[in-house]
């Protein structure tokens, strides 16, 4: 479990570096897999799966799972309008944010596609039962 561990952060940052590096060559193509995105997958795989009591009730967990469970189809669905549209927001430029989104950038997609989502379901949900009161 150890390797596994450590193993994250590296395969993590040799997808960061390899997408860099293919980008500065121009040879960054659409919809490809490439060998730090499959470490990682792999990677994060075995560690869920070898780690026999990853699982303990609490508030995150449960707010995880009801994510995972709820709103998993609409994140999977947004996610790629969200990358889009946040990409070409911080397209060249030097802002601290910019500069986080740029390392970090897979964090904000997922955390902006979840809050868009939840934000739409609350709000669905609201007009249901304001159209029920009428």
């Amino acid at each position: 479990m150890g390797l596994l561990l450590c193993g994250l952060p590296v395969f993590w940052n040799m997808a960061v570096m390899e997408q860099k590096w293919l980008e500065k060559r121009n040879a960054l193509g659409t919809q490809e897999e490439y060998a730090g995105t499959i470490f990682l997958a792999i990677c994060i795989f075995l560690l869920f799966i070898g780690w026999q009591n990853f699982y303990v009730e609490n508030s995150l967990t449960r707010a995880l799972a009801k994510v995972g469970k709820d709103y998993s189809m609409l994140i999977y669905v947004l996610h790629y309008a969200v990358l889009q549209a946040l990409s070409r927001c911080f397209k060249g430029r030097r802002s601290l944010l910019a500069m986080g989104y740029q390392q970090y950038g897979m964090m904000f997609v997922f955390a902006v596609t979840v809050v868009m989502v939840a934000v739409y379901v609350n709000a669905r949900a609201c007009l249901k039962n304001h159209s029920r009161k009428l």
